[in-house]
């Protein structure tokens, strides 16, 4: 359920010029994502005809506390900070503490009403502005199938051209890249994975690309999920370990989560003064 509130009528307007118009938003958690934040029943089509844009600052309210954060597109706040985000691959809205997921005492709260209020238009649209992905699902938006895959060959440290990449995800087509991917690691001769999304149950539910199942078949995909937080404990130590492993498999490696990005970026660069066999 979601409704359109006006602050001092009881109707919806698409008259956001209307004296006394403030724009608002309820909606209910509909459920947790698997990096600890709230999924709301709101989209960003339903935040821009109540009022917001991007880079607003909203208030939020639920069990009974109210938080500030940025609406952003894309994970822009520091780590542990709120923010209220439109990602272009969800579903809907979510509201989270960036790298690390809500606190306790605002999980387990599936159906409990959200309510969103403007606080400052406009607060941190340089940040949205400055950092916004231009991010699409289309792949004539993208000079090439490797751009569009994010497939590159790590090029750093004691690493020799060609030993290890990262790309998006070769298994989850949530993002539409994984057949893209597929032929990026088909073309290279790429032998082992380290996956730092998906979990065997996540990948047996997949319909995965030819070569993405070759892989997957060959026992050579080490799975290693990780959450987003890189400060976590956790974190470091389960890539460590998922480090050493790598080389016992066979080369050229790959590194991926689902985009190519966050987990990627820290995974590949703990691997800059490692040696690939």
């Amino acid at each position: 359920m979601l409704m359109c509130l006006m602050a001092l009528t009881a109707s919806c307007s698409d008259n956001e010029s209307d004296a006394g118009y403030e724009p608002i938003l309820e909606g209910k958690i509909v459920s947790y994502n698997e990096f600890g934040g709230a999924m709301v029943s709101m989209t960003a089509e339903d935040m821009t005809k109540a009022g917001f844009t991007l880079g607003d600052v909203v208030s939020i309210t639920l069990a009974n506390k109210e938080i500030v954060s940025p609406y952003y597109d894309g994970y822009y706040s520091p780590t542990g900070d709120y923010l209220f985000v439109a990602y272009p691959s969800y579903p809907s809205i979510c509201f989270t503490a960036n790298n690390i997921g809500l606190p306790a005492e605002l999980t387990g709260l599936e159906g409990q009403t959200v309510v969103v209020r403007m606080k400052e238009k406009g607060g941190k649209s340089d940040v949205q502005q400055a950092l916004s992905m231009q991010y699409t699902f289309e792949r004539k938006d993208y000079s090439s199938d490797e751009a569009y895959a994010n497939a590159r060959a790590v090029k750093a440290g004691k690493i020799p051209y060609g030993r290890l990449h990262r790309t998006s995800s070769p298994f989850n087509d949530e993002i539409k890249r994984a057949s893209y991917v597929s032929a990026y690691l088909e073309k290279n001769k790429v032998r082992t994975v380290l996956n730092l999304a998906d979990t065997e149950e996540m990948i047996e539910g997949y319909d995965l690309p030819a070569y993405s199942h070759t892989l997957w078949e060959s026992g050579n995909v080490i799975l290693c999920p990780l959450k987003a937080d890189p400060t976590a404990a956790e974190f470091n130590e389960r890539l460590i370990e998922a480090l050493k492993e790598l080389p016992s498999h066979p080369a050229p490696y790959v590194v991926h989560c689902l985009e190519g990005k966050d987990r990627t970026t820290r995974a590949a660069s703990s691997a800059w003064n490692w040696t690939a066999p």
